[in-house]
């Protein structure tokens, strides 16, 4: 069992599951999910760095990006450095430093390769036990191989623990998270890459959340799940409408 894990789907549909805090602290574990054969089994890459509340994201190359995240249980303090894995060899290799260190933090791919990096916080948000969790606002962007790192256009508002999805149209929509005072958010804000900004929608969630899941659906809908509020876990599931006949959260 675990918390903080970080997942990462592979170009053969085969899914990752990364590090993670469990009973006897942060790990280096990995485990993999063939859907096809239901199978899940242990990953042996003795070079797998320890992160928990890391960031992942698969690169158009099929490498997975793993970066971000806090490796020390006394402190909790973000880190900035990311790492490849090679799915092919199984092996790990350093690479380039974010510009800001951040945990809790939530990465996608764009339609260009390159991924994502949206929010986050200084310091882990569940464990730190703080009213406080220091959310940023910075984005950061990643060459196409990983490697470097620049800053994108900042969110209009600070938030740690993001839902973010990239929908059909090639936009970023950042949904909920927590603020600077651990407070959930119930706004979504929305990334346009070609101009390199985030406005903030009109539609709000009916039930403020950090830590959810979200997918996009088929028919460019999308989807929220699970979170936390601030002082409790969530069941419901909201849906962000994409019609041509109404757009909002039901």
């Amino acid at each position: 069992p675990r918390m903080g894990a970080a997942g990462a789907i592979l170009l053969n549909g085969t899914q990752l599951l990364m590090g993670g805090d469990g009973a006897n602290g942060v790990m280096n574990l990995i485990e993999s999910f063939d859907p096809i054969t239901n199978v899940v089994q242990t990953v042996n890459s003795p070079s797998a760095p320890s992160v928990t509340s890391a960031f992942a994201a698969t690169l158009m190359n099929g490498n997975v990006l793993l970066g971000g995240g806090w490796t020390t249980l006394a402190t909790l303090a973000a880190s900035a450095q990311t790492y490849i894995f090679n799915p092919n060899t199984l092996n790990w290799t350093t690479s380039g430093r974010l510009n800001q260190a951040r945990t809790d933090t939530t990465a996608v791919t764009l339609s260009t390769g390159a991924v994502f990096v949206v929010g986050g916080s200084t310091i882990g948000t569940f464990l730190s036990g703080s009213s406080t969790n220091n959310a940023l606002s910075s984005c950061e962007i990643s060459s196409l191989d990983g490697s470097t790192w620049s800053y994108a256009g900042s969110l209009n508002t600070a938030r740690s623990w993001p839902a973010v999805v990239v929908t059909n149209g090639g936009i970023v929509a950042a949904i909920g998270g927590y603020t600077t005072r651990r407070t959930a958010l119930n706004t979504m804000e929305l990334y346009l890459p070609s101009v390199n900004n985030w406005t903030i929608a009109q539609s709000l969630l009916n039930i403020p959340r950090a830590g959810a899941s979200a997918v996009v659906l088929s028919d460019g809908s999308f989807v929220i799940a699970g979170g936390c509020d601030g002082q409790i876990f969530l069941v419901p599931i909201e849906i962000f409408s994409a019609s041509s006949t109404g757009r909002g959260w039901v």
